[in-house]
């Protein structure tokens, strides 16, 4: 791809692609601040909690782009990991966090998603429930909380709902 082309954009497949990870994106932010609303989970709603609940849907969504994309499935994730971050990137420079800043604190953010997606998609890969569970109830809930807790089975619902966002993602690539 010659420079002009990454400066405007790159090819018309990378741009629908790009669209359809903003598009799933703003789909998956929805969906974490649904969860976080009027305190259904019980937590504190911030941008720590807001995180961990787009980590735990987005990790879901990149599970079931695995499945059902195939070979694309790497670029897809990828690119809807970038908007992903885009989105974090965007929030915490409206919250006033300043250019000096935000670098390293977009490093940390990436290496703590990172390690929860990985968790998360293992769990779901194995279809082992007690992980996920576990998983769920470290990151997004209060760990005093029991595995059992009526919260978790909601989140994963909320993560079995990202199953349907997964064609219009893999259509746009």
């Amino acid at each position: 791809m010659s420079w002009l082309q990454r400066l405007f954009g790159g090819s018309n497949a990378e741009q629908r692609l790009k669209r359809g990870a903003l598009a799933a994106q703003k789909s998956l932010a929805s969906a974490a601040l649904k969860l976080s609303e009027n305190n259904a989970l019980g937590v504190e709603d911030d941008f720590d909690h807001r995180f961990e609940t787009m980590i735990l849907v987005g990790s879901a969504l990149s599970f079931h782009v695995r499945r059902q994309a195939g070979n694309d499935a790497a670029r897809i994730n990828q690119a809807l990991w970038d908007a992903i971050f885009e989105g974090f990137d965007y929030s915490m420079r409206q919250r006033g966090v300043n250019d000096i800043r935000i670098g390293a604190r977009m490093e940390k953010l990436l290496q703590n998603a990172m390690g929860r997606r990985d968790v998360y998609l293992n769990a779901l890969e194995n279809d082992d429930e007690p992980a996920l569970r576990a998983a769920i109830r470290r990151n997004v809930l209060d760990s005093n909380c029991e595995t059992d807790d009526p919260r978790i089975d909601g989140l994963i619902d909320a993560m079995q709902k990202m199953r349907d966002y997964a064609p219009n993602l893999i259509k746009a690539s």
